[in-house]
Protein backbone atom coordinates (compact mmCIF):
# COMPACT_ATOMS: atom_id res chain seq x y z
CA UNK A 1 0.00 0.00 0.00
CA UNK A 2 1.22 2.98 -0.63
CA UNK A 3 1.46 6.24 1.95
CA UNK A 4 2.50 9.31 2.62
CA UNK A 5 5.81 9.93 4.50
CA UNK A 6 4.73 11.33 8.17
CA UNK A 7 6.77 11.85 11.55
CA UNK A 8 6.88 8.55 13.41
CA UNK A 9 7.16 10.64 16.81
CA UNK A 10 4.01 11.77 17.75
CA UNK A 11 5.24 14.62 19.32
CA UNK A 12 6.73 15.37 15.97
CA UNK A 13 3.83 15.29 13.99
CA UNK A 14 3.02 18.78 12.80
CA UNK A 15 -0.69 20.44 14.43
CA UNK A 16 -2.78 22.86 12.88
CA UNK A 17 -3.27 24.22 15.93
CA UNK A 18 0.39 24.50 16.80
CA UNK A 19 0.82 26.54 14.00
CA UNK A 20 -1.74 28.95 14.33
CA UNK A 21 -0.55 29.54 17.95
CA UNK A 22 3.16 29.87 16.93
CA UNK A 23 2.42 32.05 14.24
CA UNK A 24 0.60 34.59 16.65
CA UNK A 25 -2.88 33.65 14.54
CA UNK A 26 -4.54 31.66 17.72
CA UNK A 27 -4.23 32.13 21.58
CA UNK A 28 -3.94 29.16 23.67
CA UNK A 29 -7.44 30.02 25.25
CA UNK A 30 -9.24 30.41 21.27
CA UNK A 31 -7.06 26.88 20.56
CA UNK A 32 -8.34 25.21 24.03
CA UNK A 33 -12.24 26.51 22.67
CA UNK A 34 -11.95 25.03 19.69
CA UNK A 35 -10.39 22.06 20.90
CA UNK A 36 -13.34 21.50 23.54
CA UNK A 37 -15.81 22.15 20.18
CA UNK A 38 -14.47 19.11 18.59
CA UNK A 39 -14.79 16.78 21.36
CA UNK A 40 -18.75 17.94 20.53
CA UNK A 41 -18.32 17.18 17.14
CA UNK A 42 -16.37 13.89 16.39
CA UNK A 43 -14.77 14.19 12.75
CA UNK A 44 -15.16 17.58 12.41
CA UNK A 45 -11.88 19.49 11.36
CA UNK A 46 -10.11 22.10 13.97
CA UNK A 47 -9.14 24.30 10.97
CA UNK A 48 -13.15 24.53 9.68
CA UNK A 49 -14.40 24.71 13.35
CA UNK A 50 -11.47 28.04 13.83
CA UNK A 51 -13.04 29.05 10.66
CA UNK A 52 -16.65 28.71 11.82
CA UNK A 53 -15.57 30.50 14.92
CA UNK A 54 -14.78 33.53 13.23
CA UNK A 55 -11.06 33.34 14.82
CA UNK A 56 -9.34 32.98 11.30
CA UNK A 57 -10.31 33.01 7.44
CA UNK A 58 -10.05 29.85 5.57
CA UNK A 59 -7.68 32.07 3.74
CA UNK A 60 -5.06 33.05 6.51
CA UNK A 61 -5.03 29.33 7.27
CA UNK A 62 -4.24 27.84 3.79
CA UNK A 63 -1.52 31.25 3.60
CA UNK A 64 -0.36 30.03 6.99
CA UNK A 65 0.03 26.61 6.38
CA UNK A 66 1.82 27.24 2.85
CA UNK A 67 4.18 29.50 3.96
CA UNK A 68 5.23 27.81 7.39
CA UNK A 69 5.30 24.11 6.29
CA UNK A 70 5.32 24.23 2.57
CA UNK A 71 2.26 22.58 1.27
CA UNK A 72 1.99 23.94 -2.23
CA UNK A 73 -1.59 25.64 -3.15
CA UNK A 74 -3.71 25.20 -5.83
CA UNK A 75 -6.60 27.11 -7.94
CA UNK A 76 -9.18 24.62 -8.84
CA UNK A 77 -11.32 26.83 -10.79
CA UNK A 78 -10.99 26.37 -14.10
CA UNK A 79 -9.54 22.94 -13.64
CA UNK A 80 -11.03 20.12 -15.82
CA UNK A 81 -9.87 16.36 -14.66
CA UNK A 82 -9.89 13.53 -17.04
CA UNK A 83 -12.59 10.89 -15.87
CA UNK A 84 -9.58 8.19 -15.25
CA UNK A 85 -8.22 10.44 -12.35
CA UNK A 86 -11.33 10.96 -10.80
CA UNK A 87 -12.03 7.37 -11.06
CA UNK A 88 -9.17 6.56 -8.34
CA UNK A 89 -11.35 8.00 -5.37
CA UNK A 90 -15.18 7.57 -5.17
CA UNK A 91 -17.31 11.13 -5.56
CA UNK A 92 -18.63 9.78 -1.89
CA UNK A 93 -15.57 9.51 -0.77
CA UNK A 94 -14.09 12.63 -2.09
CA UNK A 95 -17.03 14.58 -0.08
CA UNK A 96 -17.06 12.93 2.90
CA UNK A 97 -13.82 14.16 3.07
CA UNK A 98 -13.49 17.49 1.03
CA UNK A 99 -10.73 16.39 -1.35
CA UNK A 100 -10.24 16.52 -4.85
CA UNK A 101 -8.07 14.55 -6.90
CA UNK A 102 -7.07 16.67 -10.05
CA UNK A 103 -3.80 15.24 -11.34
CA UNK A 104 -1.82 11.97 -11.66
CA UNK A 105 1.63 12.35 -12.25
CA UNK A 106 3.12 8.48 -13.22
CA UNK A 107 1.93 7.20 -9.92
CA UNK A 108 1.73 9.98 -7.88
CA UNK A 109 -1.84 11.56 -7.93
CA UNK A 110 -2.23 15.01 -6.84
CA UNK A 111 -5.50 15.77 -4.22
CA UNK A 112 -6.42 19.38 -3.39
CA UNK A 113 -7.11 19.62 0.65
CA UNK A 114 -8.12 21.36 3.08
CA UNK A 115 -5.86 19.56 5.39
CA UNK A 116 -3.06 18.33 4.49
CA UNK A 117 -2.03 17.05 8.03
CA UNK A 118 -4.75 14.10 8.00
CA UNK A 119 -2.55 11.34 6.75
CA UNK A 120 -4.99 9.28 7.77
CA UNK A 121 -7.43 10.93 5.24
CA UNK A 122 -4.39 10.54 2.80
CA UNK A 123 -3.32 7.12 3.31
CA UNK A 124 -6.42 5.98 2.80
CA UNK A 125 -7.05 7.80 -0.62
CA UNK A 126 -3.50 5.98 -1.46
CA UNK A 127 -4.81 2.80 -0.54
CA UNK A 128 -7.72 3.04 -2.74
CA UNK A 129 -6.31 4.76 -5.44
CA UNK A 130 -2.97 2.57 -5.74
CA UNK A 131 -1.01 5.48 -5.95
CA UNK A 132 1.31 7.79 -3.88
CA UNK A 133 -0.76 10.67 -2.66
CA UNK A 134 0.62 14.17 -2.69
CA UNK A 135 -1.55 16.83 -1.46
CA UNK A 136 -2.16 20.74 -2.21
CA UNK A 137 -4.22 23.33 -0.27
CA UNK A 138 -6.82 24.75 -1.39
CA UNK A 139 -10.42 26.29 0.33
CA UNK A 140 -13.35 23.77 1.44
CA UNK A 141 -15.38 26.11 -1.09
CA UNK A 142 -12.88 25.25 -4.30
CA UNK A 143 -12.98 21.68 -3.97
CA UNK A 144 -16.69 20.80 -3.05
CA UNK A 145 -17.21 23.35 -6.82
CA UNK A 146 -14.28 21.41 -8.08
CA UNK A 147 -16.04 18.09 -7.09
CA UNK A 148 -19.63 19.13 -8.20
CA UNK A 149 -18.31 20.32 -11.55
CA UNK A 150 -15.92 17.34 -12.45
CA UNK A 151 -17.63 14.66 -11.09
CA UNK A 152 -21.07 16.20 -12.62
CA UNK A 153 -19.70 16.28 -15.65
CA UNK A 154 -18.83 12.79 -16.43
CA UNK A 155 -21.79 11.23 -15.38
CA UNK A 156 -23.43 14.01 -18.22
CA UNK A 157 -21.42 12.71 -20.71
CA UNK A 158 -22.13 8.92 -19.73
CA UNK A 159 -26.10 9.39 -20.07
CA UNK A 160 -25.59 11.28 -23.37
CA UNK A 161 -23.18 8.77 -24.68
CA UNK A 162 -25.81 5.92 -23.87
CA UNK A 163 -28.43 8.15 -25.45
CA UNK A 164 -26.55 8.53 -28.70
CA UNK A 165 -25.87 4.67 -28.33
CA UNK A 166 -29.65 3.98 -27.89
CA UNK A 167 -30.74 6.01 -30.66
CA UNK A 168 -28.30 5.08 -33.25
CA UNK A 169 -29.41 1.25 -32.26
CA UNK A 170 -33.76 2.58 -32.71
CA UNK A 171 -32.54 3.61 -36.11
CA UNK A 172 -31.23 0.61 -37.38
CA UNK A 173 -34.21 -1.35 -36.21
CA UNK A 174 -36.41 1.30 -38.00
CA UNK A 175 -34.00 0.89 -41.09
CA UNK A 176 -34.21 -2.30 -40.61
CA UNK A 177 -37.81 -2.93 -40.60
CA UNK A 178 -38.37 -0.57 -43.33
CA UNK A 179 -36.67 -2.87 -45.32
CA UNK A 180 -38.69 -5.96 -44.15
CA UNK A 181 -41.92 -4.03 -45.04
CA UNK A 182 -40.31 -3.69 -48.86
Amino acid sequence: MNTVNQPSSPTKRLRIGDILVGSHLLSEEQLNEALVLQKDFPGKKLGLILVELGYITEEKLIEVLHLKIGIPTIDLEDVVVPKSVLDLIPKELAEDKIVFPYQLIGQVLMVATTDPLDFDTINQLAGISGKKVEVALTSRRMIIEAINRNYQKHVVEEIASKLNVEAEQFENRVEADELLEM
